[in-house]
């Protein structure tokens, strides 16, 4: 365990393998990553563990220095919601007769 941060701002996770973080916040953190880059640790309540951009905390004083930076591969991007529908066919039952009023 590398110690702990100060969440500066709030981050709403946009992956399955990234944590959400609440502003004010004390983290327990896995890895710290670089400026600019990713850092590990776990999300208060759930203890879930995952990703968050580290620009988003201060590491507190007590926390040990990271020697070497920890190489962690970002999260990819969120698909958009037309790539999803092209990707993945969705399939319904319908639960009532419904009369539609437009072509659409």
């Amino acid at each position: 365990m590398a110690g702990q941060a100060k969440v500066l701002h709030d981050y709403t996770s946009q992956a399955e393998n990234q944590i959400s973080l609440k502003r004010g916040q004390i983290v327990p953190i896995i890895s710290a990553g670089t400026k600019g880059g990713w850092s590990k640790g776990k999300e208060l309540g759930s203890g879930k563990q995952g990703y968050f951009p580290s620009d988003y905390v201060e590491m507190l004083p007590d926390a040990a220095p990271v020697q070497q930076p920890v190489k962690v591969i970002p999260p990819p991007p969120i698909p958009k919601a037309a790539e999803m529908v092209a990707a993945t066919p969705l399939m319904a039952k319908a639960m009532f007769d419904f009369a539609g009023s437009a072509d659409d």
